[in-house]
């Protein structure tokens, strides 16, 4: 059962933010387990979901995560955002 915050979430204009998060965190398991590079992946899992986020400020960030030397910096902006809500 949903708590009542990640219902609020889940209703609300920032309902991607979580699936966002979870499916880059997703990615950078499979990567340490498949003993891939873990930034090409996050960079190229970014570009993967760009053109299906809605949230300007979610899709910015994960603009910037596709060609940062650091993605890990954007995924924790995202986490930051979500524990804010």
């Amino acid at each position: 059962m949903m708590n009542k915050s990640r219902e609020a979430i889940s209703c609300s204009r920032f309902a991607e933010f979580p699936d966002v998060l979870l499916t880059l965190e997703l990615n950078r398991a499979f990567a340490i387990r498949e003993k891939r590079s873990v930034p090409q992946s996050l960079r190229a899992g970014g570009r993967a979901m760009i053109s299906r986020i809605q949230h300007p400020q979610l899709r910015a960030t994960i603009q910037e995560m596709t060609t940062s030397h650091y993605p890990e910096v954007q995924i924790a902006r995202i986490r930051d955002r979500v524990k804010r809500m």
